[in-house]
């Protein structure tokens, strides 16, 4: 059906309404065909991602986040000069994980979760990064997430552009249900969003890069899921940035289980 399809053209409503793709069946846990219109949210969202492909990608877009990604790949050098980058650089060293992903402007490697973590809060740390239409920072999780797992699978840049693209997608319209009339309303509530939305985006963008089948990706989701979580009370301090870190980290940790 194209790039714009499932979670791209049909928004989940606040009240969990099913996304309605058309024509097309899966099995439950039996092995047992249902419907789409049977099918949860998330094995909707699921389908999605394992089956969109970089040709169905606008073109546009595939510019834009070249863009992004160098905006924010600057962002986390900007911020490893400051307490957020420094402490958890030097808090996740400490931990001797093994050498797999680069934290950016630090000299060692580290596993892909805790690379994410640390590159995403730095990407934050300084609020100097992008903010989308819908009311968010996803490209500094996204970004952060995609560069650290990408260099564990030896992602190519293709892999990497729609991996971020689908992580990006699946956070804009997850977004939605949450925007009313006074904006958003995670935020008005005095949740920080980035916490939330971008944690399930990253999880996306990892079962891509990991390419995982539909049911390794609903699992990915939903441990993202459990883990969400973010305040506006922390503004001003270092736990902002960590919640960008956060979103990266937790995303990714629940693809790769």
């Amino acid at each position: 059906m194209g790039w714009r399809t499932c979670c791209a053209t049909r928004a989940i409503s606040r009240s969990g309404e099913r996304c309605a793709q058309q024509g097309r069946a899966s099995r439950d846990k039996k092995g047992e065909h249902v419907t789409n219109s049977d099918a949860s949210v998330t094995q909707q969202v699921a389908e999605w991602i394992v089956k969109t492909d970089y040709d169905d990608v606008p073109a546009i877009a595939i510019e834009r986040v070249r863009n992004l990604v160098l905006d924010s790949f600057g962002n986390q050098f900007a911020g490893m000069s400051v307490s957020t980058g420094r402490i958890l650089s030097e808090w996740i060293k400490a931990q001797g994980a093994a050498p797999v992903s680069t934290v950016t402007a630090a000299g060692f490697k580290t596993t892909p979760s805790f690379a994410a973590l640390v590159n995403g809060a730095a990407s934050h740390a300084l609020e100097n990064d992008d903010i989308a239409t819908f009311s968010s920072h996803p490209n500094s999780p996204l970004t952060a997430a995609a560069l650290a797992l990408g260099e564990k699978v030896g992602a190519t840049g293709r892999d990497f552009v729609l991996a971020w693209l689908v992580g990006w997608e699946v956070t804009a319209q997850t977004m939605r249900p949450v925007m009313g009339p006074a904006g958003n309303e995670l935020v008005n509530r005095g949740w920080f969003n980035q916490g939330f939305q971008e944690t399930l985006g990253v999880a996306a963008l990892g079962a891509k890069l990991l390419n995982l089948d539909v049911m390794q990706t609903r699992m990915a989701l939903g441990h993202a899921a459990s883990a969400m979580a973010g305040m506006m009370k922390n503004r001003g301090s270092d736990t902002k940035g960590f919640t960008a870190g956060s979103a990266a980290m937790h995303g990714v940790i629940g693809a790769e289980l």
